[in-house]
């Protein structure tokens, strides 16, 4: 663990070793068309719902929650 944070730690100076743990960060990748941005009309109905609770729930434990796009 002290050589990952090490390694971090040069990559990005403004970061502090413990700075780096504090706050997971989980991203979330959803596939879509190229050129099609993520919003609630790019998804369906289910998937807003399956995104926004997980998203809450992820946050409620600390999680830092990011959403990127896979284009196909």
């Amino acid at each position: 663990m002290r050589k990952f944070l090490a390694r971090v730690a040069g990559l990005r100076s403004d970061l502090r070793p413990e700075d780096i743990l504090a706050t997971p960060t989980v991203v979330l990748a959803i596939r879509l068309k190229y050129g099609v941005s993520i919003t609630a009309g790019s998804l369906f109905a289910f998937s807003q719902v399956s995104l926004l609770q997980t998203a809450l729930a992820l946050q409620g434990m600390g999680a830092r929650v990011e959403v990127v796009p896979i284009y196909a």
